[in-house]
């Protein structure tokens, strides 16, 4: 979701991760035809410095973005358990103690 702003409030909630049946690591079943997931955390460092990766899966098509800038747009694929480091993009926009914004599409 490139829109940090937007009002989320009348989403669902549920516990990560999301998927259909004989999926691995499901926690929460997902029927519908596409999902949108959004998720904020609080960072306790600085980490400009530091190498910073993201660990994922996914299946069919997958967009992620951090702070409204696109970190993972994969089309239609299944992979399981990538490691990406971060863009100096993307951890410009992280900093200590601030609010951040993930979000993400199927």
């Amino acid at each position: 979701m490139e829109n940090i702003g937007f009002n989320d409030a009348g989403w669902k909630t549920g516990t990560s991760a999301f998927g259909t049946p004989n999926e691995p690591y499901l926690s929460t079943l997902w029927q519908t035809k596409d999902i949108w997931v959004r998720r904020t955390f609080d960072l306790q460092e600085d980490l400009t410095d530091k190498n910073i990766f993201l660990h994922y899966s996914h299946d069919d098509i997958f967009e992620l973005y951090i702070n409204g800038v696109q970190v993972v747009k994969t089309g239609y694929s299944w992979k399981y358990n990538v490691v990406e480091e971060l863009s100096e993009e993307v951890k410009a926009t992280l900093k200590k103690k601030e609010k951040y914004h993930n979000s993400s599409l199927s």
